[in-house]
């Protein structure tokens, strides 16, 4: 945990981060390599959270791109790898709630990295109900 400050605080939905975490690891994983690096990255800025995954897998074609983020979308170069096409559209939801963005860069063989923001005060009728972080 990079923290740019030293008060440590968010107050988030803590099962939406912790499902929006593991969905990005877990595509991470699946779509790299064996012995291929995994970066995960958590920084607290003063007024938001920042959440970096990056992977040296697959990546995503370049004119595919601007589809990641829909339901059951699947890039061509990922059809011999099981899926459903629903993990980053449900991420995208789950990032909304809590009145975030979520951002993707990366090549076809390159990788991928994926950058969420969140504020790191979310206290809105938004939440599911879980309990906050």
């Amino acid at each position: 945990l990079n923290t740019l400050e030293n008060d440590g605080e968010v107050i988030l939905d803590k099962k939406l981060v912790k499902n929006i975490l593991l969905n990005l690891l877990s595509n991470a994983i699946k779509y790299s390599g064996e012995n291929q690096s995994i970066i995960c990255n958590v920084e607290l800025r003063p007024k938001h959270m920042v959440m970096i995954v990056e992977d040296h897998g697959i990546g995503v074609p370049e004119h595919e791109q601007d589809k990641l983020f829909q339901r059951f979308f699947r890039a061509q170069n990922a059809a011999n790898i099981q899926g459903t096409g629903l993990g980053l559209s449900i991420i995208k939801s789950y990032v909304e709630l809590m009145s975030g963005n979520i951002e993707y860069t990366g090549a076809e063989n390159k990788g991928s990295t994926f950058v969420v923001t969140l504020p790191r005060n979310m206290v809105s009728t938004k939440s599911l109900g879980s309990k906050l972080v």
